[in-house]
């Protein structure tokens, strides 16, 4: 039996996708299982439940050479280190790790630009479109592609073939190869499309060089005028700033008595540059120690 992973399996999504596919695969639910109901559900259902924590980076218990690896996880802390560490590394990680034969990344509508009741597909533009309600959810989820997706308009009459030349340059701050590929391309648009997308790969790396820029220039029209702007400038995130910080997730947690564990995040945010330690102990409040614990 071939088997899958599946991350975000405590989600809405994916909870329901896991339970599924564990009727005709072995599926390796991969999540946080701070939920113990959730968890009891999944492995009712026949879905092997192996904790793991996307910043943490800790993939020890995830098997290697699965069939493939279907992606819902997000994290939406609102606090943009961890949730850009988390859902951009950390999947990258988590993939370096698990080695898995395919990869299917799955995303909501939150990652396209607002478009109303338009239906969207692979070619929209990409957006913030979550920004009003949770400011990191659209980006992050973006930055899992491990790319910059830069969209080019076509404003006017789109009547007939156009095409305009992309490029960017070294006049940013960022290394070609280092930070990010280069990219030289000729952009086409059919009659009546109105919008092209443009990928950038980004290099994630453990080198502490700040906030970097790439330069991009349109040139070269055909069938078509250059508008404003005609040059614009990628801002590739810092995330990595030794040595971080080590905090718990929460300030109080709540397990079932007759659950067997309680799962405890510990989180490591503001940086992960090398390798850190921390002690851990618990103490008596209200409940004793041998007796209830």
């Amino acid at each position: 039996m071939d088997t899958l992973l599946v991350t975000g399996v405590t989600g809405q999504v994916g909870e329901v996708v896991a339970l599924a596919l564990a009727r005709k695969y072995h599926v390796v639910g991969l999540a946080r299982f701070g939920d113990v109901a959730t968890r009891e559900r999944l492995e009712a259902g026949g879905v092997e439940c192996v904790p793991v924590d996307l910043v943490g980076g800790d993939f020890s218990g995830v098997p290697t050479g699965a069939h493939g690896l279907v992606n819902f996880a997000v994290v939406k802390t609102q606090k943009w280190d961890l949730d850009l560490r988390a859902n951009a590394e950390g999947i990258g990680l988590l993939i370096e790790a698990a080695r898995p034969g395919r990869v299917l990344h799955c995303s909501s509508t939150g990652v396209y630009d607002p478009a109303g009741s338009t239906v969207l597909d692979e070619s929209a533009p990409l957006g913030d479109n979550h920004r009003a309600i949770m400011p990191t959810y659209s980006i992050a989820k973006n930055a899992q592609e491990g790319r910059a997706t830069i969209p080019i308009y076509r404003f006017g009459s789109t009547v007939g073939l156009a095409s305009v030349d992309f490029m960017t340059t070294t006049n940013g701050t960022a290394k070609p190869f280092g930070r990010y590929d280069p990219v030289t391309n000729t952009v086409f648009f059919d009659p009546g499309q109105t919008v092209q997308n443009i990928f950038i790969p980004i290099h994630n790396d453990n080198q502490v060089l700040g906030d970097q820029t790439v330069t991009m220039v349109l040139a070269n029209p055909t069938n078509s005028l250059l508008s404003t702007p005609a040059a614009a400038t990628l801002t590739i995130v810092e995330n990595s700033t030794a040595p971080g910080t080590i905090a718990f997730s929460s300030l109080s947690y709540v397990v079932s008595e007759n659950g067997t564990n309680a799962y405890l995040n510990v989180l490591r945010t503001n940086g992960f540059t090398g390798v850190v330690t921390v002690n851990y102990f618990t103490r008596d409040g209200t409940a004793a120690a041998g007796l209830k614990y």
